[in-house]
């Protein structure tokens, strides 16, 4: 039978979270401070449960991104490559590296915005990233997402679409967080907080 390993990427196979990671490298450590300074009332709101991650994380993408070249933004994407080998967890790319050299499918699905895992996951040999999409529009970005935030019960509706006959393959998931127990409990074998 065939298998499907599917690892969430920020916190299972990072040890930090890579959207403010990707501000910091994209912009500066003092830009972004000054920008969440602004969004401050956002971000509390979102602490205290009254926007959800979804809202907040838009927005927070659109008030850094918006109306950036898209060419300037894959760009920024090619060259974090680089530095997302630097924020990652070991045991969990050993576990990563294994199911590839076994023959499984290696799929990373994450609430992070596609563009930046995938020029890492290509060096991997990464099969599939599935991720939150943007929105380019007149080779631009809207600072809009073209997906919903690939979070929780999104995570599974994004999987299943790439890979539908779910009695046709194992799943073996890895998460870290809330937003992965969805995809957890559609696998044959669940790791929470395994590295």
């Amino acid at each position: 039978m065939n298998v499907i390993a599917a690892f969430d990427f920020d916190g299972t196979l990072t040890r930090k979270d890579t959207l403010f990671d990707f501000l910091v490298f994209s912009f500066g450590k003092r830009k972004v401070i000054s920008g969440l300074s602004r969004l401050s009332l956002l971000l509390l709101m979102y602490k205290a449960g009254f926007v959800n991650n979804g809202i907040a994380k838009q927005k927070l993408f659109s008030f850094f991104f918006r109306d950036m070249k898209a060419e300037k933004f894959e760009d920024l994407c090619k060259k974090y490559a680089r530095r997302i080998s630097g924020i990652l967890k070991n045991e969990a790319i050993i576990k990563m590296h294994e199911h590839r050299e076994a023959g499984h499918k290696v799929v990373i699905v994450s609430a992070s915005v596609e563009n930046w895992i995938s020029p890492w996951a290509e060096t991997e040999s990464v099969d599939c990233v599935l991720g939150t999409q943007i929105e380019i529009v007149n080779d631009r970005l809207t600072g809009r997402f073209k997906s919903e935030n690939c979070y929780g019960s999104r995570k599974v509706t994004e999987f299943l679409s790439k890979f539908p006959e779910r009695t046709d393959y194992q799943l073996y998931a890895y998460g870290d967080s809330k937003g992965d127990k969805e995809l957890l409990s559609i696998a044959d074998f669940a790791f929470f907080k395994r590295f």
